[in-house]
């Protein structure tokens, strides 16, 4: 089998490396846009205003959703279309050719056997080589196997053919103000007169770290992120806290950076194929 016959599999994998340049460049802009904001919610049982997280535009996080699927979409058929391939491509049958994918372990992985999954190795790619089925065979496509990013990306491109849309969480790492948006009466009881005569207006308040019954992620609409004393806080001013819009799904992704993460599958594929392309 000739190099040349693999070209649709090497051109899926740069179109879906081209969608993640342009998702890459949507997620910089909607994450700009602040798609989370803050409100002002009344006194609490202490008496003292509350801070949480107010309405959530979600069209923007739609769009990255929308863009994550086309990204997958095409990563996961580059491995298909090797599988097509291999398998005898315009010759099959149309019922032999809905046979045809890249096998991947769906199930639970306590439920792995050798034994099913050389089956399953075999129904799905039919015309591999003896060299080409051992190395199928090695394959750990699977929820903590080896190759388990070969399983993400599978259950990531089922979500989004079957679902509405690939689930996503917002988080932040840290939070601030300015220090001239808090009453000066608030800061000297807090800090002192001596570091509010030498840093009031000259400095912003900086929260690396949230309470510890705070959701950095996902963020929610209701989420608290302080509580203060009634008016010393001026609540004109929206604190700035830069929002990072992360996979939801799976579990092994969650809360994992999206573009690093896309990234680092598109290259597993990539690797997967420059490993099995010269078996065949």
């Amino acid at each position: 089998m000739v190099p040349d016959s693999f070209t649709s599999c090497w051109t899926k994998l740069s179109w879906g490396r081209t969608h993640l340049a342009k998702l890459e460049q949507a997620l910089s802009v909607i994450e700009s846009a602040r798609p989370y904001s803050v409100v002002f919610d009344d006194a609490d049982e202490a008496g003292r205003r509350v801070m949480k997280i107010g309405p959530i535009d979600t069209k923007g996080i739609d769009e990255v959703s929308l863009r994550i699927g086309d990204v997958v979409h095409h990563l996961r058929s580059a491995l298909d279309h090797f599988a097509y391939v291999v398998s005898g491509g315009n010759s099959l049958t149309e019922e032999a050719r809905l046979q045809v994918s890249f096998p991947v372990w769906r199930h639970a992985p306590a439920d792995f056997q050798m034994s099913s999954w050389e089956s399953l190795v075999r129904r799905r790619m039919k015309g591999a080589s003896g060299d080409l089925q051992k190395a199928l065979y090695d394959l750990q496509p699977y929820k903590g196997g080896d190759d388990e990013d070969i399983w993400a990306l599978d259950f990531l491109n089922n979500a989004d053919k079957h679902r509405v849309l690939i689930a996503l969480a917002g988080g932040f790492h840290y939070w601030s103000t300015r220090s001239e948006d808090w009453s000066r009466e608030h800061l000297v009881t807090t800090l002192g007169e001596r570091w509010v005569s030498r840093c009031y207006g000259k400095v912003r308040f900086q929260v690396a770290s949230v309470p510890d019954d705070f959701k950095a992620f996902p963020l929610e609409t209701g989420d608290v992120l302080t509580t203060f004393p009634v008016g010393a806080y001026n609540e004109a001013r929206q604190p700035d806290f830069p929002v990072s819009i992360v996979l939801g799904e799976p579990d092994i992704l969650r809360e994992k950076e999206t573009i690093l993460t896309l990234t680092r599958l598109a290259d597993s594929v990539e690797n997967t194929l420059k490993r099995l392309v010269p078996l065949v």
